[in-house]
């Protein structure tokens, strides 16, 4: 899967974490971008609290390609509460179970770290799965 996202081995090795993980994010977010309907879930394997994005291509002068959706906490669902999120996060609107914002790459890609730093209080080392759906990869 590395290889998918143009990651390579050597190059992963001598990454930092961190820095690899940044570039997970940004290279998933490059795969579904433009896609209708494609989505991609960064998911902590550990506790399984996510982010997700969705695809979004109604055009808008800001070339915001990704709505973040992050499911808030409801009795044993095991995601951070309305109020955690939106102590850290802006601009986010309320939608179903969930708190939501269009957003461009790289803003998309800072969401996702700070989700899990800020939000979700994991340490700089944490690890991350990732979920791409409605994609063919070849």
């Amino acid at each position: 899967m590395g290889e998918r996202l143009g990651i390579n081995k050597k190059e992963g090795f001598t990454m930092s974490k961190v820095k690899l993980r940044l570039r997970v994010f940004k290279k998933s977010l490059e795969v579904i971008k433009g896609i209708k309907g494609a989505f991609v879930i960064f998911i902590n394997p550990n506790t399984e609290k996510f982010i997700q994005f969705v695809s979004y291509l109604k055009e808008n002068p800001k070339n915001n390609n990704f709505i973040c959706d992050i499911p808030y906490q409801k009795e044993n669902f095991n995601q951070p509460s309305k109020k955690e999120i939106l102590n850290i996060f802006n601009g986010f609107e309320e939608y179903n179970m969930s708190l939501q914002k269009p957003c461009e790459l790289e803003e998309a890609v800072k969401l996702t770290e700070l989700f899990f730093i800020k939000i979700c209080n994991f340490e700089k080392n944490y690890s991350v799965k990732v979920s791409i759906k409605d994609v063919l990869l070849d």
